[in-house]
C-alpha cells in the first residue's frame, strides 16, 4: 500500500475517544451494546443474545401495526462483514414483516465512516451522495496524494482514479496558495473505490445476489442523544438530508471530522494525547440552530431531532425511559399511519 493510501485510511476514521479498556463501574457513555431505555411492551428480542450478535433487534406491536427495532451500538463492530450481514438479514426480515423501523443510535461513538456509508445503503432505495470533505491543505497531504498518484499511474489505475487523485492535489494546492486553512469539498476519504466499491460519493442502494433492490422502503425513525457522535451523525446526517427518516431526541454531539491521535505527544512531559481533526464534513445544505451561525456543517452543529425528546429526566431514569418508549412508539406509529418516510 503506498504512504498516501496509508495515510487516507486515517480520514476514515470518525469516533469519540475510547480508551483500550474500560474498567468496572466507569461511566464512560459510548458504545453500549444494550439500549437505555427497557424495552418497549410486547418486545420479540431476534438479535442480541450470542456474542456474536453485532445488534439487538426485534419487534413491538404499536397498535395494530408491527415496528422493527435495531440498535447500532457503533460503527466499529467486532466483524465488519459479519455486522453487515446481519445487518442485511434484518432489514430483509423488516421489510417482509413490519411496517416501520426505529433505529437505536443513542450513545454511538461512532468509528468507520465507510461502514456508516454501507449500512446506509441498506435504508435508502434510491441512490445517495456521501458526504464530501473540507480537508486540512498541508505540504504533507501534497506528498501523501502525489505518492498515491505515481502509485496509481505506474500500476495501472484507471484514468478516473488518477484524475481523481489529481483533482485532489489541485485542491490542496490552491488552498494553500490563497492562504486558505480548508479545501473546498472534496471526496477525501474514499478515493479510488477505498469505500464505495463502485467509486465516488454516489452510492447505490443495497441489492442482493440477483441484483434486486432490497433497502428498506417504510418510514424509519432515528433515535439520538448528546452522546451521539462522529459516523453516527454522519449516518444520520445522510439520512435525514435525503428526507429518509425522522429524528426523535435530542441535538448531537457535533463531532463532524476525522479523528487522528498521537499518542504521549501532547506536551513534553505528559503521558497524555492529542487528537487532531485533519477534516470537516459538509452537508449538502446549511443547518441553523440557536446560538451558532448557519452552516452546512456537522462540527459543533449536530443533528437536529425533528422531535425533540430528552431521555435525561428524572422520569425515565426512574421507569427504565418509559416516557421516552411511549414517545417514540406514538411517533412511529404516526409517521406509519400518515405514510411518511
Amino acid at each position: 500500500m503506498p504512504k498516501g493510501m496509508e495515510q487516507l485510511k486515517g480520514l476514515q476514521n470518525f469516533a469519540a475517544f475510547e480508551p483500550d479498556h474500560v474498567v468496572a463501574g466507569s461511566i464512560f457513555p459510548f458504545n453500549s451494546r444494550f439500549p437505555a431505555f427497557n424495552p418497549p411492551p410486547g418486545f420479540h428480542l431476534r438479535l442480541g443474545s450470542h456474542a456474536t450478535d453485532e445488534f439487538i433487534s426485534g419487534t413491538f406491536p404499536v397498535g395494530n401495526r408491527t415496528v422493527g427495532f435495531i440498535r447500532i451500538p457503533s460503527f466499529t463492530p467486532a466483524s465488519q462483514s459479519r455486522a453487515i450481514q446481519q445487518f442485511q438479514s434484518e432489514i430483509t426480515f423488516f421489510q417482509q414483516n413490519t411496517s416501520g423501523l426505529v433505529i437505536d443510535l443513542m450513545s454511538n461513538g461512532g468509528g468507520s465512516i465507510c461502514y456508516a456509508n454501507t449500512l446506509v445503503r441498506y435504508l435508502s432505495p434510491q441512490p445517495f451522495q456521501a458526504l464530501p470533505a473540507k480537508l486540512r491543505a498541508t505540504e504533507q497531504w501534497l506528498l501523501n496524494f502525489e505518492s498515491l498518484l505515481i502509485f496509481e499511474e505506474s500500476h495501472g489505475g484507471s484514468q478516473s482514479d488518477i484524475d481523481l487523485v489529481t483533482g485532489m492535489i489541485d485542491e490542496v494546492q490552491q488552498a494553500l496558495a490563497e492562504n486558505r486553512g480548508l479545501t473546498q469539498p472534496i471526496q477525501a476519504y474514499s478515493p479510488v473505490g477505498f469505500c464505495n466499491a463502485g467509486g465516488g460519493l454516489i452510492y447505490p442502494p443495497a441489492t442482493d445476489a440477483l441484483g434486486k433492490n432490497i433497502a428498506y422502503t417504510k418510514p424509519i425513525l432515528l433515535l439520538t442523544d448528546n452522546f451521539t457522535i462522529s459516523s453516527a451523525e454522519i449516518f444520520a446526517a445522510i439520512l435525514q438530508d435525503e428526507n429518509r427518516v425522522s429524528v426523535f431526541g435530542v441535538r448531537t454531539d457535533g463531532g463532524g471530522g476525522n479523528d487522528v491521535s498521537y499518542n504521549f505527544n501532547a506536551a513534553p512531559y505528559s503521558e497524555g494525547r492529542a487528537i487532531v481533526t485533519q477534516s470537516i464534513l459538509v452537508r449538502n445544505h446549511s443547518i441553523s440552530t440557536p446560538g451558532l451561525p448557519s452552516a452546512p456543517y456537522i462540527e459543533n452543529i449536530g443533528i437536529q431531532p425533528d422531535f425533540t425528546a430528552d431521555y435525561q429526566t428524572r422520569t425515565n431514569l426512574v421507569t427504565g425511559g418509559q416516557p421516552f418508549v411511549n414517545g417514540f412508539s406514538t411517533v412511529i406509529g404516526n409517521l406509519i399511519n400518515a405514510g411518511q418516510q
